[in-house]
């Protein structure tokens, strides 16, 4: 599903996102310039290139008097990256296509930053016809339903069910739609999601 864009677009907001997505998929995707970023978030909102999503930014203009919406990022704590178990980036590759080939082997990437009582979530992986998408959202981990940017009346409410198990459940009206744990393995090195349609194991990426 794509995340939709908020109905005045921030055009600086993006390249900054795109430049966030660059320095986390470049742990398994070195050959990754900035416009390889640009074109997997252009993706994750719907756009087939970067250039149609910039033109579609573009061409918004905000009333007289108004002004774009601001899209305010996180502050860091103190300190810089939480020490949180889930903070850091993730990956695992699976077959795709071909067993036994790795060329078609896909490789699927999430990074964590904890800030106050959020988890800022980015995700790079392929979709349906193999080309790369990148999405960033914020999850707010208070056990309250708040809106998501992933279609009408779709609401995430998350939780911490222990010290290293995250709990997410997605709603439409009074439908569940999604729930899925991810647990933190106990040395910190792992990280399974499950859900009721899988489970995926996810390792830590160390960063040199």
């Amino acid at each position: 599903m794509s995340r939709r864009l908020p109905s005045i677009p921030n055009l600086d907001h993006l390249k900054k996102q795109a430049k966030d997505v660059l320095r986390i998929a470049r742990h398994r995707r070195p050959s990754w310039r900035l416009a390889d970023a640009q074109q997997a978030l252009a993706r994750g909102y719907g756009f087939a290139t970067w250039a149609d999503l910039k033109l579609h930014v573009e061409s918004i203009r905000p009333e007289s008097g108004a002004r774009p919406s601001a899209h305010r990022e996180p502050t860091t704590l103190p300190g810089g990256r939480s020490t949180h178990p889930i903070a850091g980036t993730w990956a695992t590759t699976h077959p795709h296509g071909n067993a036994g080939d790795p060329s078609t082997d896909v490789t699927i990437v999430v990074d964590f930053e904890p800030i106050d009582d959020a988890l800022v979530l980015t995700q790079i992986g392929p979709d349906a016809a193999g080309c790369d998408v990148a999405m960033k959202v914020t999850i707010h981990v208070d056990g309250v339903d708040h809106a998501v940017p992933f279609g009408d009346s779709v609401t995430l409410r998350a939780n911490w069910i222990d010290g290293r198990t995250l709990e997410t459940i997605a709603r439409r009206g009074d439908q569940t739609t999604w729930r899925a744990t991810y647990e933190v393995s106990p040395d910190g090195q792992s990280l399974v999601v499950s859900s009721a349609e899988r489970i995926v194991r996810f390792e830590r990426v160390q960063v040199e």
